[in-house]
């Protein structure tokens, strides 16, 4: 049988080594990626700002739009196994930290060298040798079989299997090899133009870095003609109209109040017992995700003291962060008057939303721009709260947590109730408001106007002493697991929880005594152990303190001092027992 054409068989060897190229060296180059970056990490590592500023800055010149909504789709997440082998080359060589062959990556490496550096060097080397013998149509079998042995010992340096490469020379051709060829050419371009685009990179800089200094004193001069300008325009405008010229700018946002409440939420969030509070988080989950259009936008949550409702809104707070869809947070504390002042909570809320809803910041500066009055309470709602709010057009649901209303009362009255009762109800109903309070504030009665949902929790509500036993239990077993002593029956913590009366803070200071006494845990040594009601707790403490205080030196002169010091430290001790 007669031997093919010299030319079909030149060009068959091309086609052979485009194919070995191709397939082999991108599955070569996936190898060697994952090396680096592995898929589940691979979202994260391209939304690193400096990789993605590297690869921003080859956009549409080295990387196609194609291949950037491979690195960045629209929906779903990159996948290593969609990258073409020029993608490939461009991630190697930019994002993964490789270091240059002592070759460089464009000349061929010693054969001493078998880095990954060096292999993925050769690859290209070689592309590059069968593409300039694909474009002149010489490629004889002499120089076939010494170009396939060299490209095949570089594919095994990147993990290909020899017999994987062994079995791809004996495969006969198919008519489409021709492709092969072109996506050669493909990979061929975008290196060069990669190339070029690094050398004009280098041109810049080296530019750029012998004029900072002219530049440096052109900026300058600029600077100081813009402030003289400034300050002429400034001028005029106060001679036309008359007025002092007043220039609106962000640090009119950066002056409203803001209660930082992050320190609290996470002491508080300590004291979160996981697997309590669930039913609530139901309820709550479901009431935030309601969207028909009656749907209530308030929910209170009404319970007595001692409950708990304050860790409640801490792990409310951090888990609807960590989601995005916390708008803001206010904790109210009797004793803080920055927390109770209704003034400063609607500027606490506007600053806090500057950080949490994206565009509110815009929205809030454009509504300060405005001569708008801010002297009552009321306008300053409006203009830091509600009018931004409203120009948020379609806005996901988030979420605004108002914790421990009832400490907002001054002599019986409670300014901050007054303000949501009647402006709150003005909010867009994308913005959902949970509130918790002691029943002794009358809400029901005040917000009859808003519609809002209730939720009241009885101490001995079955929910409520059901958390009480899991958050002993975890407390007294799970926490001091390596003490026998710790182990404690159900039955044992029944008595606990009758003795509780429905309080978490009852049952948070209760199992820290327990703990400390470090006795077997019985009835009756629960008994014996664990005060009848919180004054017990108060006592305790006051009575330690004091012994405290008595054995330091005092002269005759500072009874009076260590007298009052007792009367401070009782305050404290009942403030800090209070917490919950």
């Amino acid at each position: 049988m007669a031997s093919p054409p010299k030319k079909l068989k030149i060009e068959a060897n091309g086609s052979r080594l485009s194919k070995l190229l191709i397939n082999k060296g991108t599955q070569g180059m996936k190898y060697t990626l994952q090396c680096f970056i592995n898929q589940s990490n691979l979202p994260a590592q391209l939304n690193d700002a400096v990789n993605k500023n590297t690869l921003k800055s080859l956009k549409y010149k080295v990387i196609s739009r194609k291949q950037w909504d491979l690195l960045y789709p629209p929906t779903g997440s990159p996948n290593i196994e969609n990258f073409d082998i020029s993608l490939l080359t461009v991630l190697l060589r930019n994002i993964c930290g490789l270091t240059a062959p002592c070759s460089g990556w464009d000349n061929l490496p010693p054969p001493s060298d078998n880095s990954v550096s060096a292999n993925v060097a050769r690859i290209k080397f070689y592309r590059n040798k069968v593409y300039g013998h694909i474009t002149t149509t010489s490629l004889d079998d002499n120089e076939f079989e010494l170009l396939w042995q060299e490209i095949s010992k570089a594919l095994v340096g990147l993990g290909i299997q020899q017999t994987e490469v062994d079995e791809m020379k004996e495969a006969p051709l198919s008519p489409d090899e021709a492709n092969y060829i072109e996506m050669l050419r493909g990979w061929y371009t975008k290196e060069q133009e990669l190339i070029e685009m690094a050398e004009k990179t280098k041109i810049i800089a080296l530019n750029t870095n012998e004029k900072v200094e002219e530049n440096k004193k052109v900026v300058e001069g600029i600077k100081n003609d813009v402030a003289r300008i400034k300050e002429e325009v400034i001028a005029t405008k106060a001679d036309i109209a008359g007025i002092t010229f007043h220039e609106i700018t962000s640090s009119d946002v950066e002056k409203l109040g803001k209660c930082n409440f992050n320190g609290l939420i996470k002491d508080l969030n300590k004291k979160y017992s996981q697997g309590t509070r669930q039913w609530l988080f139901e309820k709550l989950n479901a009431w935030f995700n309601e969207k028909y259009e009656d749907a209530s936008n308030v929910m209170v949550w009404i319970a007595g003291p001692g409950v708990g409702k304050s860790v409640f809104s801490a792990e409310v707070c951090r888990r609807y962060s960590e989601k995005k869809k916390l708008a803001a947070c206010h904790f109210c504390k009797y004793n803080r008057s920055d927390y109770r002042d209704p003034r400063m909570l609607v500027e606490s809320l506007a600053s806090t939303m500057c950080d949490t809803i994206s565009g509110f910041n815009s929205k809030l500066n454009e509504a300060l721009k405005r001569n708008h009055s801010k002297a009552s309470i009321a306008d300053a709602f409006l203009v830091l709260l509600n009018n931004p709010l409203h120009s948020l057009k379609d806005h996901e649901p988030m979420l605004l947590v108002i914790d421990a209303l009832d400490e907002s009362q001054v002599n019986g009255k409670s300014e901050l109730l007054e303000l949501i009762a009647e402006e709150f109800g003005q909010l867009p109903k994308w913005i959902k408001i949970f509130i918790t309070s002691r029943p002794e504030l009358p809400l029901q009665k005040q917000l009859k106007e808003m519609n809002h949902m209730k939720i009241t929790t009885q101490p001995r509500d079955r929910n409520n002493e059901e958390d009480l036993q899991k958050y002993l239990k975890y407390q007294l077993n799970s926490c001091c697991s390596g003490n026998s002593n710790f182990f404690v029956s159900d039955y044992v913590l029944g008595l606990l929880v009758e003795k509780c009366k429905g309080s978490f803070l009852y049952a948070y200071h209760g199992q820290a005594e327990l703990k400390r006494e470090n006795i077997e845990l019985t009835s009756e040594s629960i008994k014996g152990l664990v005060p009848h009601g919180l004054s017990c707790f108060y006592k305790k403490e006051f009575h330690r303190v004091k012994a405290s205080l008595k054995k330091i030196s005092f002269s005759t002169q500072s009874i009076a001092v260590t007298s009052l010091i007792e009367l401070q430290a009782f305050h404290y001790i009942k403030a800090k027992t209070t917490s919950l």
